[in-house]
């Protein structure tokens, strides 16, 4: 998925791997790293400048656990041993950030 978000924003995109080559999601951002803005609160003459050219993702931040998932996030911080560390969409956005510092963006 986040190699068909990238070529979407940039179809120019040539990526340096073969296809189905594993390539290893750097987990070194965390969710407050991020621009989010709650569904709630979009508000396109507030956010305009603030999200043009850049790539919106839409996804579950809480507050429950639900579509967490454990990753090497837990690495940096300590978390509750029984409990997942990072939404989803974040994973996506981490994808997408890997792929992005191939490029140079």
């Amino acid at each position: 998925m986040a190699l068909k978000v990238v070529r979407k924003w940039n179809p120019t995109f040539e990526p340096e791997y073969e296809t189905n080559e594993v390539i290893l999601t750097l987990y070194n951002r965390k969710m407050e790293q991020y621009i989010t803005i709650k569904g709630s609160e979009i508000n396109y003459s507030k956010h305009s400048k603030l999200l043009k050219n850049k790539i919106v993702l839409l996804g579950y931040l809480g507050p429950s656990n639900e579509d967490k998932h454990y990753t090497p996030i837990r690495l940096i911080e300590k978390f509750p041993k029984e409990t997942p560390d990072t939404y989803g969409i974040i994973i996506v956005a981490n994808q997408i950030r890997t792929i992005l510092d191939q490029i140079g963006k």
